[in-house]
């Protein structure tokens, strides 16, 4: 055998073992693009964003000094660069896997890509000293992150069993819609919370449901806080509505979903309130963030089970996505 001839076995396994390594590296790459998520909001609550004066080293080295704030920094990058690692992966598992007809391929081309972003805003965000708009910024790309990677988690499953009839069908395309709004509004809904933090809002209304504050001797930053609270309103009233619908479409994974949805939501929510009453204890907000991270991913799963429904019922849905998503 030539070395020509050899070679393409070599690649011909590789590619192989990628392609069936796909439903593995997905779940990796989300757990890990949730980890530096969550690395990042312990940064935010303990206030470790300058523990890394510098970037990529920290102090000018490859192993931080022995200070806490740094040390959670460190952390917070080397989960980042975890994620960036499985998400390489993902790439190269994804091109083994499907061809560029696939949906799930041009969503997997999109992840590389916000990666270098993140990044670089990371990057930015520690050079210019903690600035509150770019810092904003580096928090909803990460949140995309994780949101696209659900999606794809989601969407790569096989939906051959969801063959819904017509009537049904109309329930699900009235349902991606409030899902579609959903997922926008947790994501302005995690934004402004981020927001809050970075702007000293976040103990600027103390009572509950409301501020504590007649509405017009408010200040911006109690404005800031009750935006925060109305938009958590609103998203927990779509939520209910989204498990109240699943009931009546009645496909059990979008059940399990929307239930997982509810029960995220009610902790997130304790959580929130918990924060308020015992004056945001660092062990709470990070939990607040976390929760956060965890139901947009939800959420997002949620869009990427009814996509797949909707492509399977579909009489074009293409040949490389019907065959390939098992």
């Amino acid at each position: 055998m030539r070395i020509g001839n050899f070679g393409k076995v070599i690649l011909s396994y590789i590619k192989f073992k990628l392609g069936n390594s796909f439903h593995m590296i997905k779940w990796a790459a989300l757990i890990s693009a949730l980890m530096a998520a969550t690395m990042g909001g312990v940064v935010r609550v303990t206030g470790s964003g300058l523990g890394c004066p510098d970037w990529p080293l920290c102090y000018g080295q490859i192993i931080p000094p022995m200070d806490i704030t740094a040390w959670i920094e460190y952390i917070h990058r080397l989960s980042g660069a975890l994620a960036g690692v499985f998400i390489l992966f993902l790439f190269a598992s994804g091109l083994a896997r499907y061809s560029m007809q696939d949906m799930i391929l041009k969503l997997i081309v999109f992840t590389p890509i916000i990666v270098i972003v993140q990044g670089l805003f990371g990057a930015y965000t520690v050079l210019t000293e903690i600035s509150p708009m770019v810092a904003l910024i580096h928090t909803g790309i990460a949140t995309a992150l994780v949101g696209l990677l659900a999606i794809i988690v989601a969407l790569s499953y096989d939906y051959h069993d969801a063959k819904l009839g017509e009537g049904v069908m109309d329930w699900v395309g009235s349902y991606w819609r409030i899902i579609l709004w959903l997922l926008f509004l947790t994501y302005v809904l995690i934004l402004s919370g981020a927001y809050v933090t970075r702007t000293g809002s976040s103990l600027a209304c103390q009572a509950i449901p409301l501020c504590g504050v007649p509405f017009a001797d408010m200040a911006e930053i109690q404005w800031n806080h009750m935006i925060h609270r109305v938009f958590a309103f609103i998203v927990f009233i779509l939520a209910f509505v989204v498990l109240f619908r699943a009931w009546q479409i009645k496909y059990v994974p979008i059940n399990k979903i929307a239930r997982a949805l509810m029960y995220v939501l009610s902790v997130q929510i304790l959580l929130g309130i918990g924060n308020v009453v015992m004056g945001l204890p660092a062990e709470l907000r990070a939990l607040h963030l976390t929760t956060a991270a965890v139901f947009f991913a939800v959420s997002s799963s949620l869009v990427g089970v009814l996509w797949g429904i909707k492509m399977y019922n579909l009489e074009d849905v293409p040949i490389s996505d019907s065959e390939r998503h098992k």
